[in-house]
């Protein structure tokens, strides 16, 4: 009996939290308004075993990894609202384009987690979620704003491709003479 009063309070809160588009909110604030996580990987970061060269030298220079093997990879975002005065924090975590940890804390305690698109726990709290709203609203503008941004560049870009095109053709061909 008990057990099936838990599974329903559990099954209402994962309903209130997809009708609430609660994650959709949490990533758009996440991605407008945090800062990336970015991930350094490189060939040659493990320390060399001394014992298993028979050589003189453990630094060969043909066995240490030069700077441009190393990658770097975005695997997600950080946000918290500290500098708003309020102890709120966003963490996205992401590998493969797809979502594989999405976490809220209020005070420091989890509020909303998601691991690999289910919904592991939600706590609702007007507190919090008043101020994700009016984040989330905030975090609109700004991806609006970036968009907008992003797609002057890249029509920036396409008329300076068409500009040196028909430079060429100009010259190869004396086209436009």
């Amino acid at each position: 009996m008990k057990e099936n009063i838990i599974k329903s309070l559990i099954d209402l809160r994962l309903i209130e939290a997809t009708k609430k588009k609660i994650s959709h909110k949490l990533i758009t604030i996440a991605e407008n308004l945090g800062d990336p996580i970015i991930s350094e990987n490189s060939y040659g970061s493990i320390l060399p075993d001394y014992w298993e060269y028979e050589i003189d030298d453990p630094y060969d220079a043909d066995r240490i990894s030069d700077a441009e093997d190393n990658t770097e990879s975005h695997i997600g975002y950080h946000y918290d609202s500290l500098k708003h005065g309020f102890n709120f924090e966003i963490l996205l975590r992401s590998y493969d384009d797809k979502i594989s940890l999405l976490r809220a804390n209020l005070n420091g305690a989890t509020v909303f987690i998601e691991e690999d698109s289910v919904v592991r726990g939600y706590v609702p709290k007007p507190e919090w979620e008043f101020h994700m709203e009016s984040l989330y609203e905030h975090a609109l503008k700004i991806g609006a704003q970036k968009s907008k941004i992003i797609n002057e560049i890249e029509s920036e870009k396409i008329k300076i491709e068409k500009k040196s095109f028909f430079q060429k053709l100009k010259s190869i061909w004396g086209w436009g003479e």
